[in-house]
């Protein structure tokens, strides 16, 4: 193979097909020889798209490499190009959805669905690039819609990050807006749910669902029925100065409303009021 002056007169498909069943003493070798030997004219994109979706690392190289010298043209190319979040390569799918990222922010014809691609991904990698994107793009962090997709998210990464996000690490994001009823109660008292109840992971976040229910129930005091089951388990899962801050909070809410008092003593039957 080296020595033919025209490696292509083999047939480029011929050539991939030799990647398909690698052969793990002469994969990089080959690799190499089809990086040198071949335009990248030559490679259309769906063929070098299926290489940078393979599992071993110099066919994932060499194919996100041809794709790098590449524009997709068409909404139909754009779209075929989003099955790499599920590229197989873990040390090269990094560089892949980040390249990917890069072409489909810039498409006259931008969805807010393929930032929810990455977000929905199996693989947490490509959902932390997915995160960082939705940040870094108003036509997605300004979109309600992309957010109550996020509070039904089964991954606890996403739904760690939610957290934070209504805690208000991002007040100036509109969109976020649970008091102005654009975010829906529902979904948010799952969220908070789901990661009280998580054993394993949320230590960190779980003080913060405390305050968050807490304002919550102040500001609503007709969601009581749902937030104090919610509370109670929270105060039961946070210790120290958290819990005597949600403890603290929960007495006012019922000094701010004396109509919960019934309600919180039936909820939390340990806890004594003054008469």
């Amino acid at each position: 193979m080296r020595d033919l002056p025209d490696l292509a007169s083999l047939g480029v498909e011929r050539l991939l097909a030799l990647l398909d069943e690698p052969n793990p003493e002469t994969l990089e070798i080959v690799c190499d020889l089809l990086r040198a030997r071949l335009a990248p004219e030559q490679i259309a994109l769906a063929q070098a798209a299926h290489l940078a979706g393979q599992r071993p690392v110099p066919v994932a190289r060499l194919g996100l490499a041809w794709l790098q010298s590449k524009s997709p043209g068409t909404s139909e190319e754009r779209s075929a190009l989003l099955a790499l979040v599920d590229a197989e390569s873990v040390p090269v799918r990094p560089e892949i959805v980040r390249w990917l990222r890069g072409v489909l922010g810039a498409a006259a014809d931008f969805q807010v669905d393929w930032v929810l691609e990455y977000l929905d991904s199996r693989h947490a990698d490509v959902r932390a690039e997915g995160w960082a994107w939705l940040l870094a793009e108003p036509r997605a962090a300004e979109d309600v819609a992309v957010w109550q997709r996020l509070l039904e998210s089964p991954y606890d990464d996403v739904r760690l990050r939610l957290v934070a996000v209504l805690e208000g690490l991002l007040a100036d994001r509109p969109a976020l807006s649970l008091e102005r009823g654009r975010l829906d109660a529902g979904l948010v008292r799952l969220l908070w749910a789901t990661v009280l109840l998580n054993i394993h992971r949320g230590g960190r976040s779980k003080p913060a669902v405390v305050g968050q229910v807490v304002r919550r129930l102040v500001r609503c005091p007709e969601e009581a029925p749902h937030l104090l089951p919610l509370l109670a388990v929270a105060l039961r899962s946070v210790r120290g100065p958290e819990w005597r801050a949600g403890l603290a909070g929960l007495v006012g809410a019922v000094e701010h409303n004396p109509a919960l008092r019934p309600l919180v003593e039936r909820a939390f039957p340990e806890l004594k009021f003054a008469t």
